[in-house]
């Protein structure tokens, strides 16, 4: 585990990463069904990750942080992660 999550989080459980948190239900629900699992949520636009932390600090879940940048410019150090999810956006327009 990467030393660096003790600045963000009180403790040092597993990280997980979930890129394009959108509205938050996939994160909140998995911040919520494991407390001893720390997540970052990392959504590109702003409003949204402002209104999942918002519902995060809320519903008390301190095992949560929400980050809001482009995912072409972020970097992660190896063995740093437990697990990664990608939230992508469907392109059917039906």
């Amino acid at each position: 585990m990467v030393s660096q999550t003790q600045d963000v989080f009180d403790h040092t459980h597993p990280l997980e990463v979930d890129i394009g948190s959108g509205k938050g239900r996939f994160l909140l629900a998995r911040a919520a069904a494991f407390p001893l699992v720390n997540f970052i949520g990392i959504e590109r636009q702003r409003r949204r990750a402002d209104k999942v932390s918002a519902k995060a600090q809320r519903a008390g879940l301190d095992n949560l942080r929400l980050l809001s940048f482009r995912t072409d410019v972020l970097y992660l150090l190896p063995g740093s992660l437990a697990e990664t999810a990608a939230s992508l956006p469907t392109t059917d327009q039906r």
